[in-house]
């Protein structure tokens, strides 16, 4: 029975590693910028603009594009009009629009595929045609979350939000699981006396706590 479960872990993991697989290119995790707003007023829409040298490849500023292929970045004739709107704001600081517009009706901002890692909120008013521009803020982390509070005085205020508890929850779990799976394939290897489980765990504990405290400041900075 033993050499049983020998065979059928060697096996299995033989499989994940010899077994052909596809690699998509640009397949993994992107950088993102999440801001939620409070204490707004209704019918609003939001963007980030940012200086010219964060446009790099992946997006241009609204000036870079040929005018007759700037109705193609938009599926409705209502974004569109927006993205002309906030084309005409001109920032103290020479900060561009680039090409996405947000209708915050649910108070959220996500930009999910490379943001500007120094930008501003504009936020645009249809109601009344008025802009609202924020300070600089700048991307610390790879997944990065900000708050935007308009106050009494009519101003947009910026504040980062922490995600440590959420780097913290996700490294107990990695933790939970890496130790389960070494301890299962223990178990099939016929180790099963308690102070043979006690080495494995305290062995697995310093190197995992380890790995994943490196895995978790990578993820945190560069995803």
């Amino acid at each position: 029975m033993k050499k049983t479960y020998k065979l059928i872990v060697i096996f299995v993991m033989l499989a994940v590693v010899l077994l052909p697989t596809v690699a998509y290119a640009d397949f993994g995790p992107k950088p993102s910028v999440t801001i939620t707003f409070e204490n707004m007023p209704s019918n609003y829409y939001a963007t980030l603009i940012a200086p010219q040298d964060e446009w790099h490849f992946l997006w241009q500023s609204w000036e870079e594009i040929p005018e007759q292929d700037r109705r193609g970045y938009y599926s409705t004739d209502e974004d569109f009009a927006m993205a002309q709107k906030f084309a005409t704001f001109t920032d103290a600081d020479g900060y561009l629009f680039s090409t996405e517009v947000f209708d915050c009706a649910n108070n959220e901002l996500k930009w999910g595929y490379h943001p500007p890692s120094l930008f501003k909120v504009l936020v645009y008013f249809p109601d009344t045609e008025d802009f609202i521009v924020s300070e600089s803020c700048k991307v610390q982390a790879f997944d990065s979350y900000f708050k935007v509070v308009f106050n009494e005085q009519g101003e947009i205020v910026v504040q980062e939000t922490p995600t440590l508890f959420n780097e913290i929850l996700g490294f107990f779990a990695r933790l939970i699981f890496t130790l389960a799976v070494e301890i299962g394939i223990a178990f099939a290897f016929g180790y099963k006396d308690k102070k043979q489980f006690t080495l494995i765990c305290a062995i697995n504990a310093v190197t995992q706590i380890a790995l994943n405290v490196f895995l978790s400041a990578t993820l945190y900075s560069s995803g």
